[in-house]
């Protein structure tokens, strides 16, 4: 039941989290700081609590993690940048995403 409890915790959390930091995507037409911060933020501590055990990691993992980072707004943002002709801010978000989500796991990993 704690598990449970606390996988709901988490996801409102996390989920309300997320959306103050989208506040931040208004004042930056180029690259959506607010959600690339949660998308690297939350490949951090995925790495970080990939060594936990498991009904930890079940409920920061899935519940806080899958309810802080979004893959559909990513591509949504990409999507708007390309239908404008922004390419090099596509390029520039996407690459940051990819390569800084990776180095951001790796290094929560080694973290752990």
């Amino acid at each position: 039941m704690i598990t449970v409890s606390l996988f709901v915790v988490s996801a409102g959390a996390a989920g309300a989290l997320r959306f103050v930091l989208s506040h931040l995507n208004r004042d930056h037409h180029h690259i959506p700081v607010g959600t690339l911060l949660v998308n690297l933020g939350g490949a951090f501590l995925l790495g970080w609590a990939s060594t936990f055990d498991s009904p930890a990691s079940t409920v920061i993992g899935v519940a806080g993690l899958g309810a802080l980072t979004t893959v559909s707004t990513l591509v949504h943002e990409i999507q708007e940048r390309w239908r404008s002709r922004r390419y090099l801010a596509v390029a520039v978000y996407a690459t940051a995403t990819l390569i800084g989500g990776i180095a951001a796991a790796g290094a929560g990993l080694a973290l752990a």
